[in-house]
């Protein structure tokens, strides 16, 4: 019961024009957020834990797309840390105006490699496992679909982690429909050839898998 639970708020998740929470134009950044506790700050100075608790009280408020709520958890909590180790007040004062956010600016395209990227791993994971289990051209010999999909979502997460900063900067460099680089990965060419390529090697490691000698029963 609890796993098809998941699997039913995933689907909302991933289904296009149903959302579970306010949709945002901003993403990950939502805009300008308060700057109320970093005024009178040296801009060289850390981001004090007061505007870490704002910001992490605003990343929790709205699901990016394809999060389920444990990668929404797991996401605001790497990007708080990585934000206050990577980024001064000054930086994060810069990119928290709307039209700072492109990469063009040197403070966002730190915050979006630095920062964002490197957060990615378990957002990545979930969304390619669940998206997978809910497939419906999944190949139907496929004996074990979730030992399937782990494989799937274990290859595209681990590429990412090697090479998600520079890949989600070519993405959000590359794609005009959109300023925020979550969703300009999720669209860009590289990930969707990255994702296919995961499916077409898991299939042939199963059936590898499968066809070993002493798997395969003889006819009695």
């Amino acid at each position: 019961m609890r796993l098809l639970t998941a699997l039913l708020l995933l689907l909302l998740c991933l289904t296009p024009g149903i959302s579970l929470a306010q949709d945002a134009s901003q993403m990950p950044l939502r805009g300008s957020l308060s700057l109320n506790p970093l005024d009178g700050l040296d801009p060289k100075a850390s981001l004090p834990n007061s505007a870490m608790a704002s910001i992490y009280k605003e990343c929790r408020s709205v699901y990016p797309e394809r999060f389920t709520p444990e990668s929404l958890s797991y996401f605001c909590k790497c990007t708080n840390a990585a934000l206050q180790a990577e980024m001064k007040a000054g930086e994060y004062a810069e990119i928290s105006i709307p039209k700072n956010q492109t990469l063009k600016n040197e403070s966002y395209a730190k915050y979006v490699s630095k920062v964002v990227a490197p957060c990615l791993d378990q957002p990545i994971l979930d969304s390619e496992y669940y998206s997978c289990v809910l497939r419906r051209t999944n190949d139907p010999r496929i004996g074990s679909i979730p030992d399937y999909c782990r494989c799937v979502s274990a290859s595209v997460s681990q590429y990412f982690q090697k090479y998600g900063d520079a890949e989600v900067v070519i993405a959000l460099g590359s794609t005009r429909s959109t300023t925020d680089p979550l969703k300009a990965l999720w669209v860009s060419p590289t990930y969707k050839t990255i994702s296919r390529q995961a499916r077409d090697q898991c299939v042939a490691e199963h059936y590898k898998q499968i066809h070993k000698p002493g798997n395969i029963k003889g006819c009695d």
